[in-house]
């Protein structure tokens, strides 16, 4: 695992999953996965990012491949640990998106 950060005093950096038999001479299979604590810790059911991750965290062990683990929010699930105003995630089930009415 590598983490990485602009200053060294983060707290949260993003991380990079490397599969023991990485090689970089070889094709490499790359995933990009943004956190989703609801998804890939809680297992909600509101979406598959848990099942994402582990499907990619199987096939990139299983190919030499990494899995870049971005430490932000995807899809803007707020869930209160950032800084910006949290906005709904869903009414009546359906998605909230940016300059939606309700």
């Amino acid at each position: 695992m590598i983490a990485y950060a602009d200053d060294p005093a983060e707290r949260m950096p993003h991380l990079a999953f490397v599969a023991p038999n990485f090689d970089p001479s070889r094709p490499v299979p790359v995933r990009i996965h943004s956190e989703c604590m609801t998804g890939d810790v809680f297992g909600s059911r509101r979406c598959d990012c848990g099942e994402q991750l582990d499907i990619s965290l199987k096939i990139t062990a299983e190919r030499g491949g990494v899995v870049i683990y971005l430490r932000q929010e995807g899809r803007g699930l707020c869930i209160g640990f950032y800084e910006k105003p949290c906005e709904p995630w869903s009414v009546d089930g359906t998605p909230w998106e940016s300059g939606m009415s309700f």
